[in-house]
């Protein structure tokens, strides 16, 4: 009887771990590609925003050089020391 009983607990040990085995696999076929469009996405979302930083710095590096290269305004005045 106890023989009966052992191999009754091996036979449900191995059933559940070659049930939770399979879970695991379909849960890892379902979750993966998942995964792997999420991190293709926010990898191009990344991807745009540094090409749009790295535009805004050119523009602002051009501007700096534009202003640089202008000769000083001659409308503008010195204001006068005393009061």
């Amino acid at each position: 009887m106890e023989e009966q009983q052992r191999l009754h607990a091996y036979r449900f040990v191995a059933y559940s771990a070659v049930t939770f085995s399979v879970v695991a696999v379909f849960s890892l076929c379902i979750t993966l590609p998942m995964v792997y469009n999420y991190v293709h996405g926010i990898k191009t979302q990344i991807n745009h925003e540094i090409k749009f930083c790295k535009h805004s710095a050119r523009d602002i590096f051009a501007e700096v050089n534009h202003i640089r290269a202008n000769p000083k305004n001659a409308s503008r005045f010195a204001r006068q020391a005393g009061y």
